[in-house]
């Protein structure tokens, strides 16, 4: 007999406590999640508040260079105040927190301060003598710059530490210069104060018609050669075809040449020899300083009374009083010269001394405005007239030949500078005659005058007091100069560099000078006769690209200059 077979079922009650255990392991690691995102949420608060005040110190330091950068644009001259931040005029070395415009927000105020970072060698920014303080001289520190420190802070409102924290920005500021090129000028014509001309109604450049009683022009002619970048704030004199530029990339910054046949200014009118490229316009007047009056307290450090006589000053520069003579001797030793002047050491030639800043400045004997004694490029052989020597109110320095130089040296003049003979560092020797050859190292030169640079050309015979050359003895006197080699960046402030007696004699060869001409004025250097030199010097200027980074110690600027950053380093709090 069959029997029905009986099925087991299980009740789902029996599955309930496992469902339980399920539920409470995912709220368990659900838990664990959620309590790690909140950790890492606190672990990463502090990091992140860090890193936004970090940003915002950035920021902070970044408004205090905008805001000096607009003081200075308004005012070339701001930084030789020796700014700070905080009150309008504030000046010193140390700078108090200034407050960003509308940083107040978000759980931080930011803050900026500003204060001059001194020149390599000095302690601090010295309103007295900013250039000597601030400004760079060394040819490893960006010669020609200054630098400022700007340290931005974000100091948070909220928390508990409310730790402050800052950066620093140090900005290094260049001005154009006129050791960019290898010849400058203001105005293209010959100096009214050596022509008895006015000097104030023929300073006007070509395009405004200046007065056709004012000097005519000075022709740049086919045999002349300026081998480098050039400048004037006016219009270029040409006849013939000089070579202007010795490579395609030197700027040739001009409003335009003209000819006597072609009174319109144009780039054709440069003639067919521009080896550069003409820029007409970017020949916006950069502006000479018209005083190198600043270039003595360099020079005497700044004391409260410098000697009378004339001295070399500890850990500073030279000053001579009156007409000194000064021959460079640093194929002897490094940065030596003799010096003779009538008020120190009785008269008599001094050798082996050293400018220990480089700086030898010949001044007035009477204090500004005390040279009487006039000054004309023909000179004249009378007691009436100016000659070579009777100039003792003078502060006049001429440096005489052969001068060698191998550190870096500037001779400023109260007056005038006159060069009677080679002056050559040592890199290349004595060299008297054929191409001049390139310069190596780091040692330059540096020649300022307020009024001429001059080269000395003496005549045998005496001139007329009505004008025109000598009658009898039209000739090259002994102190002439043929062929004359001058390596240095020469700089007349108020009118030219210029040959003394240009117009008279016969050729003396080529006036070579390697370096840059800087000059207020056009100052003639010979005369021609067609294309030809009659009288005077053949020009051949080149540039000495070494300018481009070196620089004489406390070589002058154009007062106009705007200024900018052409370096911007972050450093920590020590920089």
């Amino acid at each position: 007999m069959l029997m029905n077979a009986t099925k087991a079922h299980r009740s789902p009650r029996d599955e309930r406590g496992f469902s339980l255990i399920i539920a409470l392991v995912v709220l368990s690691v659900s838990t664990l999640l959620l309590f790690g995102a909140i950790d890492a949420v606190f672990q990463n608060a502090g990091p992140t508040r860090d890193d936004l005040d970090q940003k915002r110190a950035l920021l902070a330091a970044d408004a205090g260079l905008s805001t000096y950068v607009q003081a200075l644009n308004a005012n070339p001259n701001f930084w030789q105040s020796c700014p700070v931040s905080g009150a309008t005029g504030a000046s010193g070395s140390t700078g108090t927190p200034v407050t960003v415009p509308g940083s107040t927000d978000d759980g931080s105020t930011e803050t900026y301060t500003y204060e001059g970072v001194p020149a390599t060698g000095q302690t601090g920014c010295n309103a007295a003598n900013p250039i000597g303080s601030m400004i760079e001289t060394s040819a490893t520190a960006a010669a020609g710059t200054f630098r400022v420190k700007f340290t931005g802070t974000s100091q948070p409102t909220t928390g508990t530490a409310r730790i402050p924290i800052s950066r620093s920005l140090v900005a290094q500021f260049n001005a154009a210069n006129f050791l960019q090129y290898v010849y400058f000028t203001n105005y293209e014509i010959e100096d009214p104060a050596a022509t008895n001309d006015n000097v104030t109604t023929c300073s006007a450049y070509y395009s405004a018609a200046r007065n056709s009683a004012c000097g005519g022009p000075i022709y740049f002619i086919s045999a002349d050669t300026i081998s480098g970048p050039m400048h004037s704030n006016d219009d270029l004199a040409v006849s013939g075809s000089p070579t202007f530029g010795s490579t395609t990339t030197d700027a040739i910054e001009t409003p335009g040449c003209y000819t006597s046949t072609n009174a319109t200014p144009s780039i054709a009118n440069c003639g067919t020899n521009v080896v550069g490229t003409i820029n007409t316009t970017a020949h916006q007047p950069l502006l000479l300083p018209t005083t190198n009056s600043q270039l003595e307290q360099v020079a005497d450090g700044n004391i409260a009374s410098p000697n009378s006589a004339g001295e070399c000053y500890p850990n500073a520069g030279c000053v001579f009083m009156g007409p000194t003579t000064i021959q460079l001797t640093g194929s002897t030793s490094a940065g030596t010269f003799s010096v003779t002047n009538a008020l120190y050491n009785n008269g008599q030639t001094t050798t082996g001394l050293r400018a220990s800043n480089g700086v030898i400045y010949v001044a007035n004997p009477g204090g500004a405005g005390s040279c009487t004694v006039p000054y004309t490029p023909y000179i004249v052989n009378s007691s009436t007239a100016y000659t070579y020597g009777v100039n003792s109110s003078c502060g006049n320095a001429t440096i005489i030949g052969p001068s060698n130089y191998s550190t870096s040296m500037t001779i400023d003049a109260a007056n005038d500078v006159l060069i009677d003979g080679n002056i050559e560092p040592t890199s290349i020797g004595n060299v008297t005659s054929g191409t001049p050859p390139t310069p190596s190292g780091t040692a330059v030169l540096g020649l300022i005058a307020t009024d001429f640079v001059r080269v000395e050309h003496p005549l045998t015979g005496t001139r007329p007091n009505g004008g025109g050359c000598p009658t009898s003895g039209n000739t090259n006197a002994t102190g002439s100069n043929s062929n004359l080699y001058v390596y240095a960046a020469i700089l007349a402030l108020t009118h030219s560099f210029i040959v003394d007696n240009f117009d008279c004699g016969t050729p003396l060869g080529t006036l070579n000078v390697y370096g840059v001409i800087a000059q207020n004025f056009r100052g003639p250097v010979g005369t021609e006769s067609g294309s030809s030199v009659a009288s005077g010097y053949t020009k051949d200027y080149d540039y000495d690209w070494r300018f481009q980074a070196l620089s004489p110690p406390y070589f002058l600027n154009p007062v106009n200059a705007g200024w900018e950053v052409n370096r911007l380093t972050e450093c920590d709090n020590k920089c």
